[in-house]
């Protein structure tokens, strides 16, 4: 089906977005690994490259999510959508406008999970069949330390940062709770803080554990997810899946 048939708008310079790299290609594959160890589930990842121009293609109903928006924030988002519509037409889902919830959460197809995360010029997706898995979390971020030690204390808790405050460990644990929030909301319905998860995070092999521990939800406390970060072609890579 091509891109006009399927109802979506193609810029004239679409051919010059950066689909494929050895560097986006070194990432997908890393990202590929973390899926083969965490989903038990059909799954698909695409990575595309962004810096603001030209837009991928997309539905006009994407686009109207983020109106007004600047051009680099309008190029990521759609870079993301159509890393999801590749990803999920891999999985034999037919193309049609990924919308997003009033949470701001993607409003996947039926029978579908996915994650979708863009930073540093590099836009990602991935998607799996439900329900032998039923829930995933992605986040890509540059793999520069968190700039400042302020920062650092408002992402880990004082038993994460034990040792003192390391400002690359602080990274990492940035990019593994972003991943978790992405996989705990859409199941749980509930907005977590920084400090409302603990992450033990080996820093040799990228293995995490995510305890979730929101002392104003009782129900979901204790909550524990999977998960594992790689460091690859200066990104840091999280992904969770249950």
């Amino acid at each position: 089906m091509t891109a006009a048939a399927a109802g979506l708008e193609v810029t004239p310079a679409r051919a010059a977005v950066a689909k494929s790299s050895p560097r986006l290609d070194r990432l997908a594959e890393a990202l590929r690994r973390l899926g083969r160890e965490l989903i038990e589930a059909p799954f698909e990842v695409r990575l595309h490259a962004f810096d603001g121009s030209p837009e991928p293609a997309h539905f006009p109903a994407e686009a109207a999510l983020i109106a007004g928006a600047s051009l680099l924030r309008r190029s990521a988002f759609l870079a993301g959508r159509a890393c999801a519509r590749e990803a999920l037409a891999a999985l034999g889902v037919a193309p049609s406008p990924l919308l997003r919830e009033e949470s701001g959460a993607p409003i996947w197809p039926a029978g579908i999970v996915g994650s979708i995360s863009h930073a540093g010029g590099v836009a990602g997706a991935i998607v799996a069949r439900a329900p032998t898995i039923i829930g995933v979390g992605l986040d890509i971020d540059t793999a520069e330390p968190i700039p400042e030690a302020a920062t650092a204390r408002l992402v880990g808790r004082p038993d994460e940062l034990s040792d003192g405050i390391d400002l690359g460990r602080a990274k990492r644990l940035f990019v593994a709770k972003e991943a978790v929030y992405k996989l705990h909301f859409p199941i749980q319905r509930k907005f977590l803080e920084f400090h409302d998860v603990r992450v033990d995070l080996d820093a040799e092999t990228g293995d995490f554990v995510a305890e979730i521990l929101d002392p104003h939800h009782a129900e979901i406390a204790a909550a524990r997810y999977r998960g594992k970060l790689v460091e690859s072609e200066g990104m840091l890579l999280a992904l969770v899946g249950c």
